[in-house]
């Protein structure tokens, strides 16, 4: 892992920005890509901040304790890609989550012990084989989300709806739509 962080001061003599840059890239799980940027106001009265964070080639059977453990399933195969963006500001926030699994496969012979888990698994399949996007081999969605810190609003229905719409009319890519990054903040509000 590698991390750069970039004015951290709380110095109007050191830095006419007092907004805070930090980068970080590295390998997820010893083997996917990860790279993120945050760019942050650590003074403002509120959470103010851009975040960016792109994960790619992370392979799903690397995962299967957290999607055991919350999902009540393993993969059997495929590799994940992630893209998301969020940002605050005035004590709201937006942004999306991006997750794309190539060539996943869910089933796996070690179910076959547990009746449960098998039945579970083979609906987990079959739905994921229903929405999958064929010319690409690729299950994916996008997961907006926006709202306040005190009243979270989650979007489930946009989350479906762009299921189909990765299965059906364009895959999506695993990739951000653009860097966001906080402008630089005027001196007057700080003083």
């Amino acid at each position: 892992m590698q991390l750069v962080g970039a004015n951290l001061t709380n110095s109007k003599k050191l830095s006419k920005n007092l907004i805070a840059d930090i980068r970080i890239e590295g390998r997820l799980q010893r083997t996917g890509d990860a790279r993120s940027q945050i760019s942050l106001d650590p003074y403002a009265r509120r959470p103010t901040f851009a975040f960016n964070l792109e994960v790619k080639n992370v392979p799903l059977v690397k995962l299967n304790d957290f999607a055991k453990a919350y999902g009540g399933f393993t993969f059997k195969d495929g590799a994940l890609k992630l893209a998301m963006e969020a940002s605050a500001e005035n004590g709201r926030y937006q942004g999306y989550v991006e997750p794309v699994f190539d060539h996943m496969a869910i089933f796996s012979e070690k179910s076959a012990e547990n009746p449960a888990t098998f039945v579970w698994e083979a609906i987990l399949g079959a739905l994921t084989e229903i929405v999958r996007n064929y010319p690409k081999d690729r299950f994916g969605t996008k997961v907006p989300f926006a709202g306040t810190f005190e009243h979270p609003q989650p979007d489930i229905f946009a989350t479906i709806g762009n299921a189909f719409r990765n299965a059906f009319v364009q895959a999506f890519e695993g990739k951000l739509e653009n860097w966001k990054k906080l402008p630089p903040v005027e001196q007057e509000k700080k003083q």
